[in-house]
């Protein structure tokens, strides 16, 4: 549900190509049934359906941030590191897209935004946790 909300907020306004740059020359468009998940954060994303192109990549950018719990968001960085045999640079390219995603709130991506002390500090806007993993979140319109 949340990617394709993703989906209709991108026909709803039209916004910056930075986060195209990101990824671009990486995605797999004829053959991203073969990307795994565990395997896609090594190229920088966040599931192997948003390894397919640019509109499934933003979607699904924005549907695991706001669905994942800090522990699968940290879990998921993690193993992009991981399926790199320890280089980080998908994990910095999930970060950047996210930093650059149009839909999440600045300044809170892969600082733990949940965090007692980055609250104190700065509170973001992706503060409120409901109790499943889903967080309340002010959209940027």
């Amino acid at each position: 549900m949340h990617h394709e909300f993703a989906h209709i907020l991108t026909q709803l306004k039209d916004y910056s190509t930075d986060f195209r740059g990101i990824s671009a020359g990486k995605y797999h468009t004829a053959d991203w049934v073969n990307v795994k998940d565990l395997n896609s954060g090594a190229e920088g994303f966040v599931t192997g359906y948003a390894s397919s192109e640019y509109n499934e990549d933003f979607a699904e950018v924005f549907s695991c941030y706001v669905t994942d719990t800090d522990a699968m968001w940290q879990k998921r960085l993690a193993q992009a590191v991981t399926a790199a045999n320890g280089d980080e640079s998908g994990k910095k390219a999930i970060l950047a897209q996210a930093e650059h995603h149009p839909h999440l709130p600045e300044g809170c991506v892969g600082r733990g935004h949940r965090q007692a002390a980055h609250h104190r500090a700065a509170p973001c806007k992706r503060s409120k946790h409901t109790g499943s993993g889903n967080i309340k979140l002010r959209l940027k319109l």
